[in-house]
Protein backbone atom coordinates (compact mmCIF):
# COMPACT_ATOMS: atom_id res chain seq x y z
CA UNK A 1 0.00 0.00 0.00
CA UNK A 2 0.99 3.37 -0.53
CA UNK A 3 1.26 6.14 2.02
CA UNK A 4 -1.43 7.83 0.50
CA UNK A 5 -3.81 4.40 0.88
CA UNK A 6 -2.50 3.76 4.23
CA UNK A 7 -3.50 7.68 5.07
CA UNK A 8 -7.18 7.11 3.57
CA UNK A 9 -7.84 3.41 5.24
CA UNK A 10 -6.94 4.81 8.82
CA UNK A 11 -8.23 8.48 8.19
CA UNK A 12 -5.21 10.34 8.92
CA UNK A 13 -2.77 12.90 7.31
CA UNK A 14 0.25 12.45 5.88
CA UNK A 15 2.05 14.16 9.11
CA UNK A 16 0.43 12.00 11.51
CA UNK A 17 1.78 9.13 9.41
CA UNK A 18 5.43 10.29 9.35
CA UNK A 19 4.99 10.53 13.17
CA UNK A 20 3.53 7.47 13.57
CA UNK A 21 6.77 5.80 11.38
CA UNK A 22 9.05 7.63 14.07
CA UNK A 23 7.55 6.64 16.59
CA UNK A 24 7.77 3.47 15.50
CA UNK A 25 4.09 2.53 15.74
CA UNK A 26 4.03 1.76 11.76
CA UNK A 27 7.17 0.30 9.66
CA UNK A 28 7.29 0.66 5.77
CA UNK A 29 8.94 -2.37 3.88
CA UNK A 30 12.69 -1.79 2.84
CA UNK A 31 13.75 -0.43 -0.44
CA UNK A 32 13.70 -3.02 -2.76
CA UNK A 33 17.30 -3.82 -4.50
CA UNK A 34 17.16 -1.18 -7.45
CA UNK A 35 14.49 0.71 -6.12
CA UNK A 36 16.07 4.63 -6.98
CA UNK A 37 13.02 6.59 -5.18
CA UNK A 38 13.88 5.62 -1.38
CA UNK A 39 11.68 8.22 -0.01
CA UNK A 40 8.32 6.48 -1.36
CA UNK A 41 6.75 4.42 1.39
CA UNK A 42 4.97 1.17 0.81
CA UNK A 43 3.15 -0.85 3.82
CA UNK A 44 2.20 -4.59 4.09
CA UNK A 45 -1.56 -4.30 3.45
CA UNK A 46 -1.93 -7.23 6.42
CA UNK A 47 0.13 -4.64 8.65
CA UNK A 48 -2.49 -2.29 8.01
CA UNK A 49 -5.61 -4.37 8.46
CA UNK A 50 -4.60 -5.61 11.57
CA UNK A 51 -4.23 -2.07 12.82
CA UNK A 52 -7.75 -1.38 11.76
CA UNK A 53 -8.67 -4.32 13.45
CA UNK A 54 -7.52 -3.88 16.89
CA UNK A 55 -8.86 0.09 16.68
CA UNK A 56 -12.24 -1.43 15.86
CA UNK A 57 -12.49 -4.06 18.72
Amino acid sequence: MTAKEVCDALGISLSTLRRRIKAGELRPMPKAPGQKRAHRLQFLRTDIESILATTQE
